[in-house]
């Protein structure tokens, strides 16, 4: 969700208010919980959904824009290597497809590298 957050400067509860971004989330979700699993880490994905939602309600912490969203905002390198690249490389390592958080973290890598251009 942070990467939806980053590249549409909205609030984790405004993104999962959106129901194209929602999907896109859900989506990116199951396959950083597919690669988990394929790891041999034991995650129940219906309490990390639900956990997710939670957290991201209006009216708490769903309120912010995430640190990655800042980040951009204000032209900095974000961590989405960390958050998303370290998946992306267990996947492939596992055999484990994430397409979702390929493009997700492509488009923030495109980001970063037009705020370093114009900064």
């Amino acid at each position: 969700m942070s990467a939806l957050s980053g590249l549409t400067d909205l609030s984790s509860a405004t993104v999962n208010a959106v129901p194209e971004l929602k999907a896109i989330s859900l989506k990116a979700m199951e396959e950083a919980l597919d690669v988990a699993q394929a790891c041999g880490i034991g995650l129940e994905r219906e309490s990390v959904i639900k956990g997710m939602e939670m957290i991201s309600k209006p009216g708490g912490t769903g309120d912010n824009k995430s640190s990655l969203c800042v980040d951009l905002l204000n032209g900095r390198k974000t961590e989405v290597d960390f958050i998303y690249g370290s998946v992306i490389q267990r996947g492939e390592e596992k055999q484990v497809p994430t397409p979702t958080l390929r493009v997700l973290h492509g488009l923030v890598k495109g980001v970063e590298a037009r705020n370093e251009r114009v900064l």
